[in-house]
């Protein structure tokens, strides 16, 4: 470690593998800790798990005081064994005491493919289990936003699958508390007998 001139302490520390008090884990092949700032930032083969999905990415920013999880490079996040979100840059503000919803911001990255999610709505309800869970979507586009776990935007010449759905749009909207799927600015969707 290192004491700077005012007294704040830098740590570096090698292959680390840090574990938090709630319960999340984070390992990187190197990581320098900044402790007033409550800042970590970690690189290489950075992996990061809490109770409900894990992330892997080249490198990583973690705010602890925020609940900020910034990632990039190689970037994949899954949620569960249906959901997921690879390529692009990626902002994830946990759930906290100070915000009600977790939220995912992941923007295109220069020199990588567009964020692609792959996005499961909830099974419905069945006591007899032998619902098969709906289909999931397949998101493409510059920037996807994920609110919680029923509402997501995407913009810059989307790209959305579902089964044999096939739909385009400049920007899309999603809200299942509503039924919604709204698409914005030359939309189009085709089907087997549609266009």
């Amino acid at each position: 470690y290192e004491t700077l001139p005012n007294g704040d302490q830098i740590t570096y520390v090698s292959s680390p593998h840090f574990v938090c008090a709630d319960g999340i884990q984070i390992w990187a092949d190197t990581a320098v800790a900044y402790a007033p700032q409550g800042l970590s930032h970690l690189m290489g083969a950075v992996r990061y798990v809490d109770a409900t999905r894990e992330l892997r990415a080249d490198e990583a920013r973690y705010f602890s005081n925020q609940g900020r999880l910034q990632a990039q490079g190689h970037m994949s996040i899954r949620d569960g064994e249906r959901s997921s979100i690879e390529n692009g840059d990626l902002v994830y503000l946990r759930r906290t005491a100070f915000r009600d919803e977790e939220t995912i911001t992941v923007i295109g990255a220069v020199n990588e493919s567009r964020p692609r999610a792959v996005l499961a709505p909830p099974s419905p309800d069945s006591t007899a289990g032998s619902v098969p869970p709906p289909a999931p979507y397949t998101v493409v586009g510059d920037r996807i936003f994920l609110r919680g776990t029923s509402y997501f935007t995407a913009g810059g010449k989307v790209e959305i699958i579902r089964d044999a759905l096939f739909a385009f749009a400049d920007s899309v909207e999603y809200d299942e508390s509503l039924g919604n799927l709204l698409l914005d600015g030359s939309a189009r969707v085709e089907g087997d007998a549609y266009d």
